[in-house]
């Protein structure tokens, strides 16, 4: 699973360090078990505009996530899952994962952050990742921040 996490952070960096005039931030779910977290997310786009399985480590994931990344591209909200395989299998979701009152914000971040930081407590969630639209790049794990980059 490190290998995997190298790469996810890897892509983060990646996509902050590219980041167009209309990038819009992104948000980033690796998990090992999706049945869990299935209760927490649905669809903002329909199923028709996912690309095919794409893989952590590859430039066509890379390129992908940065075209989709755009406030005209009808993907760019919501968060982006990743399998414990490295394989992207959803864009675009809506993430609602249960509030814990043991969690507060970071003092001058929004909704992304909250929501990152509360589904990376979610079990079968490893790791949330988000590169805010001025290029930022957040880790979160466990329910809290594990490292601004």
């Amino acid at each position: 699973m490190s290998i995997i996490n190298n790469d996810f952070l890897e892509l983060l960096i990646n996509l902050s360090k590219f980041k167009h005039d209309n990038f819009t931030g992104t948000g980033l779910l690796l998990y090992e078990n999706l049945r869990v977290v299935t209760k927490y997310h649905s669809n903002l786009v329909d199923n028709t505009l996912i690309a095919p399985a794409l893989r952590l480590g590859s430039k066509k994931l890379f390129h992908y996530l940065s075209e989709i990344s755009n406030y005209n591209h009808p993907c760019h909200d919501g968060f982006h899952f990743i399998n414990q395989e490295g394989q992207l299998t959803h864009v675009a979701q809506f993430l609602s994962p249960p509030i814990s009152n043991n969690i507060s914000n970071v003092q001058g971040h929004g909704a992304r952050t909250l929501c990152s930081i509360h589904a990376s407590n979610i079990p079968g969630v490893v790791t949330v990742g988000t590169v805010s639209s001025s290029g930022h790049v957040y880790l979160y794990k466990n329910g809290g921040i594990i490292t601004p980059v």
